[in-house]
């Protein structure tokens, strides 16, 4: 990857960072003021868990962006979804937290992924 493109994914990243981090915690607001505390805990649950698979994400395209594959990632990126889908059984099988919140907090990445690509359609980078 060319220096230019290193930086636009830089930015892009970062950006996408701070939105993450901007609507996790207004939905943990608007959960609060809404549903109680169960779906602000719920959400943030679900938040939470949705920017540590941006991170994995993020980390296994650096290593398929040049870096040799090492298996321990490829191991990792594959068992993400039965460790999430694990974690979330027990928190909620043996907890009054929200589910349906955590589940939305779930696509706290995905849109902001959707507001980055419409970020980059409009500023042309």
């Amino acid at each position: 990857m060319s220096q230019v493109h290193e930086g636009l994914y830089a930015d892009s990243v970062g950006r996408m960072t701070r939105w993450m981090r901007w609507l996790a915690v207004s939905g943990i607001v608007v959960a609060q003021i809404g549903w109680g505390w169960r779906a602000a805990i719920g959400f943030a649950i679900g938040a939470g868990g949705s920017y540590g698979m941006f991170g994995w994400l993020r980390h296994f395209v650096d290593v398929l962006g040049g870096k040799p594959a090492r298996r321990r990632v490829l191991a990792l990126f594959a068992l993400r979804y039965l460790l999430l889908g694990g974690g979330l059984y027990v928190i909620f099988r043996f907890s009054k937290i929200s589910l349906m919140a955590a589940l939305w907090g779930l696509f706290v990445s995905t849109a902001v992924a959707i507001a980055e690509g419409v970020f980059e359609l409009l500023h042309g980078t």
